[in-house]
């Protein structure tokens, strides 16, 4: 599970080279905005740019999805979240300059 904003960029991109068995992980994140993933505030976006999950052939499970309202968008997310085998291993938090 990972944090979206600039904090955690320069760990993805070093994540991104760590000797891990890529196909055995589930890349996630711990928020998301709601903006497509190709906006530029998109958490989703920044992982899959900075780190790139399914290219190094790990299963990605974004938050984001269309949907007719917040509350549906974000029950989409916690149905797609309950897909994720517990316990979590790894969730990478941050905190930015503006205190988020």
């Amino acid at each position: 599970m990972l944090s979206g904003g600039n904090t955690p960029a320069p760990v993805l991109r070093a994540l991104k080279y760590a000797p891990v068995d890529w196909p055995k992980i589930t890349v996630s994140l711990v928020d998301e905005r709601l903006v497509p993933p190709d906006h530029a505030d998109s958490n989703q976006r920044l992982v899959t740019d900075t780190l790139d999950p399914e290219g190094l052939g790990a299963r990605f499970l974004p938050l984001y999805s269309p949907a007719a309202s917040p509350q549906a968008a974000a029950e989409a997310a916690t149905q797609r979240l309950a897909t994720l085998p517990l316990p979590l291993d790894i969730v990478l938090l941050g905190i930015g300059d503006d205190g988020h």
